[in-house]
């Protein structure tokens, strides 16, 4: 989910906070994804996350000057499978008193009115393929990035990330990539939902990669001859 940080009542990390711990993420998974995604709390792929913490998103919202919210929050999704996941959400925070509106459009509506900050919480995907090094499932919120069009500016974010493109020990650059996603997390700067499992198909005479480890690039793959 992508959260406009322009929005006064998205402003707030302890709001962001608590819309992410009150998301049954388990429940989307399983209910509009067939299993096919795993729930996640992270954006690099890890451990699933846990159970939707209702009484702690409670209390932090309980927490907040009574009239942080005089409005619905808004919903913006397309037309198609990621409608029942807005309505999902609207009843998730709808336990918390936070009323919401969902707006469904067509992908370039949608595009168009996040790029210009037309919006309150976007549901959104982004595929980086078969690149697997954090570095792709991170760089795109980093300053320049593709989907760095939520408002978020963070010099810490950026410093780990520029600091993570300089290094060349692969060990200190997980770490380093890892403290850009903590900062990500702990600011709530997005509300990472799911990740959707990838599928590829595997033959005795393919090369360039084993049965149980997805090729990192199409170009390394090769056909042996029979």
């Amino acid at each position: 989910l992508k959260l406009n940080h322009a929005r006064p009542e998205l402003a707030d990390p302890r709001v962001r906070l608590a819309l992410s711990l009150a998301v049954d993420r388990e429940f989307i998974a399983r209910e509009f994804f067939s299993d096919t995604a795993r729930p996640t709390a992270h954006v690099i792929p890890g451990p699933p996350s846990g159970p939707a913490d209702l009484a702690q998103a409670q209390q932090i919202i309980d927490s907040l000057d009574a009239s942080w919210l005089d409005r619905p929050l808004q919903i913006r999704t397309t037309v198609g499978e990621n409608e029942p996941v807005a309505v999902a959400l609207a009843d998730d925070w709808g336990r918390l008193g936070i009323e919401t509106e969902i707006l469904v459009t067509y992908p370039t509506d949608l595009y168009q009115a996040v790029d210009n900050g037309d919006f309150d919480i976007a549901i959104s995907r982004y595929n980086r393929g078969l690149k697997s090094d954090p570095f792709y499932m991170l760089d795109p919120f980093a300053p320049g990035g593709f989907a760095d069009n939520f408002n978020w500016q963070d010099e810490i974010y950026a410093s780990l990330m520029a600091d993570a493109r300089r290094q060349s020990d692969a060990n200190a650059r997980a770490r380093t990539y890892a403290a850009a996603e903590a900062r990500l997390l702990a600011q709530s700067a997005l509300i990472p939902l799911v990740h959707e499992r990838a599928h590829w198909l595997v033959g005795e005479r393919l090369t360039g990669t084993r049965a149980d480890v997805q090729p990192m690039l199409w170009r390394d793959l090769g056909i042996a001859q029979p």
